[in-house]
């Protein structure tokens, strides 16, 4: 048995406070509903973001596993090539969100 109700009423309050940035929550609720395991969600979550962030190429989620940092899922195969630039020199966007939680201004 799936618990939806709260995600859907989670997803109508992210619309109308507008923290969603305009980001439809749709897709990705429907990907948690249909649960198939965080890599494939990640994967999914990717691919929707490239497509709902206007002049985006690629996309890339960066976590902390024993103790390096990792591309999980990427929306193609140029967003890992880049992140493993960042993760060589520990400097860029992705490095500086997850290690400060803020994007990196230039």
């Amino acid at each position: 048995m799936r618990d939806t109700a709260g995600a859907t009423e989670a997803a109508g309050r992210a619309g109308a406070t507008g923290w969603s940035h305009g980001f439809d929550l749709a897709p990705p609720h429907g990907a948690l509903s249909d649960w198939h395991g965080l890599d494939a969600f990640l994967q999914e979550l990717t691919e929707l973001a490239v497509h709902a962030v206007g002049g985006t190429d690629s996309c890339s989620v960066t976590m902390r596993r024993r103790g390096r940092l990792v591309t999980a899922a990427s929306s193609d195969g140029l967003a890992p090539a880049l992140d493993g630039l960042q993760y060589d020199v520990e400097a860029g966007p992705c490095v500086c969100s997850l290690e400060n939680g803020e994007e990196e201004r230039g």
